[in-house]
């Protein structure tokens, strides 16, 4: 007799069963992403010449800085993996590209070496976060057999947005100056709008969302559950098992029981009636007197 479980939780549909028109739009829209996400990370090394003087500080005090941001956005897919098995792939692309379109364009804005701080410290968390959506975006959308091209295909946008940041940056740069680089960055906000029309989370995290669930309602009821009779069964049930599963590991208890088995009590019976011991044990009659 089987348990009666949603049929989601029974069975996992196949990865990569996607139609073939929306397998390419996710490949195509994550590769746009990791491009204009790469755009925007190699403007800032672009600019640093040009950052240092306006925000009044050093060219080894930036560069420092950049670092730190590196290790901000390497800290940033651990927090990711959590997020996208928790609000789901759909959502936590659009919230990368949120961060990475609206801080980046604001670094635009900054005045000061602390606004500078703040805004790239966002930015740079929001783009920890791209990365491994987009892969688990790919890899569960994308038939097996073409899987590994065109993650790879995806990968490659990293690589060319950084050379068309170059190629803008050689033209922008020497007549209009550092600022306009950065309105560029707000291209991610287009992809955002376009992923909440089209995108959709995959059967396959809509199929583990809902086995979670099931479990979580069956393994944790209410509080309200806790007060029935059947609720109450089951907990001496669990309390009389763990006695005995104490009395087991208890090595008195044990050796007790061992004796008793070896050396049962004697129970004393009665006596034959017609033995010695039986006659003095029968109970004596009274004679009738004789009248």
């Amino acid at each position: 007799m089987t348990s009666a479980r949603p049929r989601s939780a029974q069975q996992a549909p196949p990865v990569g069963s996607s139609s073939t028109g929306y397998v390419t739009f996710v490949v195509l829209l994550s590769f746009l992403a990791w491009a204009l996400v790469s755009m925007d990370n190699v403007m800032l090394g672009v600019a640093v010449p040009a950052l240092a003087p306006a925000l009044h500080l050093s060219l080894s005090t930036i560069e420092y800085l950049i670092g730190a941001f590196s290790f901000v956005t390497f800290a940033a897919p651990v927090l990711a993996g959590r997020l996208i098995d928790r609000i789901g792939r759909r959502a936590n692309f659009q919230l990368s590209l949120v961060g990475t379109g609206i801080f980046g364009g604001l670094t635009a804005l900054v005045a000061n070496a602390w606004q500078f701080i703040v805004v790239r410290l966002l930015v740079s968390t929001s783009y920890g976060l791209t990365e491994p959506v987009i892969n688990t975006l790919v890899a569960e959308e994308a038939p097996r057999h073409r899987r590994g091209v065109l993650m790879g295909l995806v990968q490659a946008g990293y690589p060319l947005g950084a050379g068309v940041a170059g190629t803008i940056a050689a033209v922008l740069l020497p007549a209009y100056g550092w600022r306009p680089l950065f309105y560029l960055a707000f291209a991610p906000l287009l992809l955002v709008l376009v992923a909440g029309w089209f995108l959709r989370d995959s059967a396959r995290f809509k199929q583990v969302k809902a086995a979670t669930t099931h479990r979580a309602v069956e393994h944790k009821p209410g509080w309200r559950k806790l007060f029935t009779p059947e609720q109450a069964v089951a907990v001496d049930m669990v309390h009389l098992g763990r006695a005995e599963g104490v009395a087991e590991r208890d090595p008195v208890s044990r050796t007790r029981r061992a004796k008793t088995c070896v050396n049962p009590p004697r129970r004393l019976s009665a006596p034959a009636p017609g033995t010695q011991a039986g006659k003095a044990r029968a109970p004596q009659r009274r004679r009738a007197p004789v009248r």
